[in-house]
């Protein structure tokens, strides 16, 4: 991962304002930047086989038959924007593009002709923090303590996943070939929902801050299967639909230590718990001809209702205004809790594997008195 940042802010006799130094990043704590002061991150996102973090990606390969090759392997970009608006009071826009390389491989009971390779995915999230509580010496150069209230919406999209087959095993000894090739898609791939979270954080060391929260959110998520065929066995067959309902709670810490005054370290962990699932499954009776990958009875395979997550970052001021960072993030049941729609035929029999990712940052910090 690969974060170009650059900020633009006025310097106010503001307690709610982070500490000198702070790195904001995506690492949550109660501190809001400072008041009149924009902050924008652009980056990208990267794994694969020489990229792989803690052999997660071979793990991927591992824990399911359905994948082989380069499955597992991600590239993206991302673009961060933080506003303070008052002292105590800052607005946030984040937008993720990634592509989940997922090399389906030989499928018996079908004759597959062409088929896309990655599920590309855009993660929007915005909304307000809002600061409700500070104490302690108000020394920007140092923390204090301080519960922040974060609000947001989150909307996740993929783009349909398409195949072509010219033969379908209907039984182990009735096989149907098809003269023209017959085109399907994994498609409506949506979800949306907001989040509420409280956030506290507080200074355990001259140098070192932890922070702590509680969250919860709700999602709504659609996905699909849908044909471009003049089979009406095999439109039928294909047409299914997938919607799914869940909330979710969330606790999580972190740590920000200034090893010295031009390296902190960030680290955080955060679980994430799905309760009260609502799945609603419309498929047709021929729908179990289908291979796993595209068949909806495979969304009730998934039993993991949680997923530890963990993200970590180095940072270096080479200037005061600039600053390199090495980050990393693992999470131990994939994008559960993250990304709702992400339970659909095609990634739900990979949902419950490890995954992660390494990358580096770079911003810049432009301040101006007032």
């Amino acid at each position: 991962m690969l974060t170009f940042g650059c900020s633009l802010a006025v310097l106010v006799n503001a307690h709610a304002d982070a500490p000198l130094g702070w790195i904001h990043s995506d690492q949550r704590s109660a501190y809001t930047p400072q008041a009149w002061s924009l902050e924008l991150t652009l980056g990208e996102l990267a794994v694969n086989e020489t990229i792989d973090f803690l052999n997660i990606r071979e793990e991927l390969l591992a824990g399911t038959r359905a994948l082989e090759g380069d499955s597992g392997d991600l590239s993206g970009s991302l673009a961060g924007l933080q506003i303070g608006l008052t002292p105590g009071l800052s607005a946030f826009y984040r937008r993720q593009k990634t592509a989940l390389t997922v090399d389906i491989g030989t499928v018996s009971s079908i004759n597959l002709l062409d088929i896309d390779d990655s599920l590309d995915t855009t993660q929007t999230s915005y909304g307000i923090k809002w600061n409700l509580f500070e104490a302690g010496v108000f020394d920007r150069a140092r923390p204090w303590q301080a519960l922040t209230l974060e609000l947001s919406g989150v909307k996740n999209h993929t783009e349909d996943f398409q195949g072509s087959l010219d033969r379908i095993d209907l039984t182990e000894n009735f096989r149907v070939f098809f003269t023209n090739p017959q085109t399907f898609a994994v498609e409506s791939l949506a979800d949306e929902g907001w989040l509420a979270r409280l956030i506290y954080s507080m200074p355990v060391a001259e140098t070192m801050t932890a922070s702590g929260w509680i969250g919860y959110s709700e999602s709504a998520g659609t996905s699909g299967t849908g044909a471009i065929s003049d089979v009406p066995f095999l439109a039928d067959a294909l047409t299914q639909s997938f919607e799914m309902d869940e909330s979710r709670l969330q606790l999580g810490a972190s740590l920000h230590w200034f090893i010295t005054p031009r390296i902190p370290l960030q680290l955080s962990y955060e679980y994430i718990r799905v309760n009260d699932t609502e799945l609603q499954i419309n498929a047709s009776s021929n729908s179990s001809f289908l291979p796993s990958f595209l068949r909806g009875a495979n969304l009730n395979t998934a039993t993991a209702q949680g997923n530890h997550t963990l993200h970590g970052s180095l940072s270096y001021w080479v200037t005061p205004l600039v600053h390199v960072s090495v980050t990393g993030k693992l999470f131990r049941n994939q994008f559960l809790g993250l990304i709702t729609h992400y339970n659909n035929p095609l990634s739900a029999s990979f949902a419950n594997q490890p995954y992660g990712y390494i990358g580096i940052e770079i911003g810049a910090r432009l301040r101006a008195e007032r």
